[in-house]
């Protein structure tokens, strides 16, 4: 895959370095321009980023590093425990988006609300990397609690109240269980039952309807 960069513009006529971002081509160019936006708006507002400085964008967090006379991002590459950064944002760019599309394809994009990587969840002790049949809901966040449960989906109980849990950070479940990762911007009340080619969401009890020619119905078609 071909690799592309986005420049801000703004950042040196307040005297601070520009940004220079890698990110691989087939990142949508909306998604790109959102980021530097972000970037040159917070320096505008009295931001000053130095190298080695973490920033929080949406799920992911970035990590600001120098190259020559300018600044640039690396990321978390998602496969190692403790955290190895890697430069770019392709990784952290393309869960931003298929976090959008989930919560697009239910109608709950205006209340989106994707957890730091750095906060936690509760994960339903016996629940092993890699098992496949999940369930997932989300009570509301507090402080580094995301408010997100992760059990079995078929072991009969699939309550966080009547398993015995453990906390893990939100990076290290989606290292676990990775197709956790998309469905973890939707709001609190949301319920989702994966395994089998199957899915199930509900939010406070009652079915999300999926719409229509939205990611979800595309790969529920599949």
């Amino acid at each position: 895959m071909s690799k592309s960069a986005i420049v801000t513009k703004v950042c040196s006529a307040v005297m601070h370095p520009e940004f220079a971002v890698e990110y691989e081509s087939s990142i949508p160019q909306a998604d790109i321009h959102v980021l530097a936006s972000f970037l040159e708006e917070s320096v505008k507002r009295g931001t000053r980023y130095l190298e080695g400085d973490l920033i929080a964008f949406g799920s992911m967090i970035f990590r600001v590093a120098r190259c020559h006379d300018v600044l640039t991002l690396e990321e978390p590459n998602m496969e190692s425990f403790p955290i190895h950064w890697d430069s770019g944002v392709t990784r952290s760019m393309r869960l931003t988006r298929l976090q959008k599309d989930i919560a697009e394809s239910v109608g709950l994009v205006d209340e989106i609300d994707p957890p730091s990587i750095r906060s936690s969840l509760l994960v339903e002790a016996s629940l092993m990397p890699q098992d496949e049949g999940l369930v997932l809901d989300r009570l509301n966040s507090i402080a580094s609690d995301s408010g997100w449960f992760v059990g079995h989906r078929d072991s009969g109980t699939c309550c966080r109240d009547q398993v015995p849990t453990s906390r893990v950070s939100i990076y290290q479940a989606i290292l676990n269980w990775p197709k956790i990762s998309g469905f973890l911007g939707l709001p609190a009340g949301c319920r989702v039952e994966i395994g089998q080619g199957k899915l199930k969401l509900t939010r406070n009890g009652s079915p999300l309807e999926i719409k229509k020619d939205c990611l979800i119905d595309a790969v529920l078609k599949k």
